[in-house]
C-alpha cells in the first residue's frame, strides 16, 4: 500500500515538473517571438526614415536646379507628408558648392544623410553622399 502511494506521488511530481518546464519553454518562445517582431518593426521604421531622407535630397537638388540660391540662409526647411517628414539645411560652401544635411523622420524613427553638390550652369554634380550615424 505504501509503495502504491509513493509511486503515485512520484508520478504526480513528474507530471507537474514536465508541465512547468513546458510552460516556461512556451513563455520563453513567445518572448523571443515578440522581440523578433519588435526588431522587424524598428528596422522597417528606420528604413522608411532613410527613404524619406533620400527623397528629400532628390527634391532639394531639384529645387536647387530651379533656383541655385534655394535654401541658402533659410535655416531649417521642413517638408511633411502624412506622418513622414524631413528637415533640410543647406549651407553655401562657396564656388557654387552646397552642403545639404537632411533628417528624414518616420513617426519616432529618423535617419540623417549629408551630401555635397556642385551647382553648374545646367548640371548638378553630387560630390559626396553619406549616411550620418544617429
Amino acid at each position: 500500500m505504501i509503495g502504491i502511494k509513493s509511486n503515485g506521488i512520484a508520478s504526480l511530481l513528474i507530471i507537474v515538473l514536465i508541465g512547468s518546464i513546458s510552460l516556461i519553454m512556451a513563455y520563453t518562445a513567445s518572448l523571443i517571438g515578440l522581440n523578433q517582431l519588435e526588431l522587424i518593426l524598428i528596422k522597417s521604421g528606420g528604413r522608411k526614415a532613410f527613404l524619406i531622407a533620400e527623397t528629400c535630397l532628390e527634391e532639394t537638388l531639384f529645387q536647387i536646379h530651379l533656383d541655385s540660391s534655394y535654401g541658402i540662409g533659410a535655416g531649417e526647411i521642413n517638408l511633411t507628408l502624412d506622418n513622414l517628414s524631413c528637415i533640410i539645411e543647406i549651407d553655401d560652401l562657396g564656388n557654387n558648392n552646397r552642403r545639404i544635411d537632411i533628417k528624414g523622420i518616420n513617426d519616432k524613427y529618423y535617419a540623417k544623410i549629408r551630401a555635397e553638390a556642385n551647382i553648374g550652369e545646367s548640371i548638378i554634380t553630387l560630390n559626396s553622399w553619406e549616411k550620418i550615424p544617429n
